[in-house]
């Protein structure tokens, strides 16, 4: 009987040991997943807007504001990344589904707030809703006029959402300011919103002036923070890096050379007070 106990009790030390060593193994099998997660370039998506990201005709280098200081927070967090630019609806998506996926310049709403990891804020952006200035000589239109027109809008964006939210019931999604621009020829619409930024990047792709488009309402209670984010599933000690990091070029004064020149005058398409 005392044998069998022996055997029992050295038996039962044995499992208690290859337990231990599986647990040991696994847990250092999954720090060393977590570390290898951080020496792969991390994959960072945006889209075309100037003048926070961007790129020249012809030349394929990705530029901008934000750009500059999304380079400066990886190089300060000592990462390796890949930035791709993709229409904003692709990049929005891709942010949402994939792992250890990093997006900038997104607004932060309480739609999105529990679906992204925030990292630091960018900039505040201004909005409004625009026309061209050749079919609106007075720039004052009534919010009922404007409810009742077709206004351009690009699709799942911050300025979609807001004017559904406050009943605008004629919106027309478009992907680019291109789109935006025939349909305001062809009279298919009447109305674009844009941020400040954005007017001035409308312009520039469709070979207008400042003066051919016009500020007809401002939207005062929308005024977005756009950020850099992650996916909410993004390893937890790259998120830990980045936020140490953004903190790090905002003390250095790196934030402040970098975007003093547009948090000094977003009024890049001047607007009239």
């Amino acid at each position: 009987m005392m044998i069998n106990n022996y055997k029992t009790a050295k038996f039962s030390k044995l499992i208690s040991k290859c337990l231990f060593i599986i647990s040991f193994c696994s847990s250092m099998l999954s720090a060393a997943d977590s570390e290898s997660a951080i020496n792969e370039p991390i994959k960072i998506v945006t889209e075309r807007s100037y003048p926070l990201n961007y790129t020249n005709k012809g030349d394929p280098k990705l530029r901008g504001f934000a750009t500059e200081l999304i380079e400066a927070v990886m190089l300060d967090a000592g990462l390796n990344y890949e930035i791709t630019i993709k229409p904003w609806a692709r990049v929005l998506n891709e942010a949402f589904t994939n792992k250890d996926t990093l997006i900038y310049s997104v607004g932060r709403t309480e739609e999105r707030e529990n679906k992204l990891l925030w990292i630091g804020k960018i900039i505040t952006v201004k909005n409004n809703i625009y026309g061209l200035r050749n079919a609106h000589k007075d720039s004052k239109v009534s919010l009922s006029d404007l409810k009742s027109a077709n206004i351009s809008v690009s699709k799942n964006s911050l300025n979609y959402n807001y004017l559904k939210g406050k009943n605008f019931k004629h919106l027309i999604s478009v992907h680019s300011y291109e789109q935006t621009y025939e349909l305001l020829k062809r009279g298919r619409t009447q109305y674009f919103t844009s941020s400040v930024l954005g007017a001035h990047q409308f312009i520039i792709r469709n070979n207008l002036k400042p003066e051919d488009i016009i500020p007809v309402m401002r939207l005062h209670e929308h005024n977005p923070v756009l950020y850099l984010a992650a996916n909410i599933d993004t390893n937890p000690k790259i998120i830990s890096k980045l936020k140490v990091s953004f903190q790090n070029i905002i003390d250095n004064g790196t934030y402040d050379r970098i975007m003093q020149p547009l948090l000094k005058d977003q009024s890049l398409l001047r607007e009239k007070s």
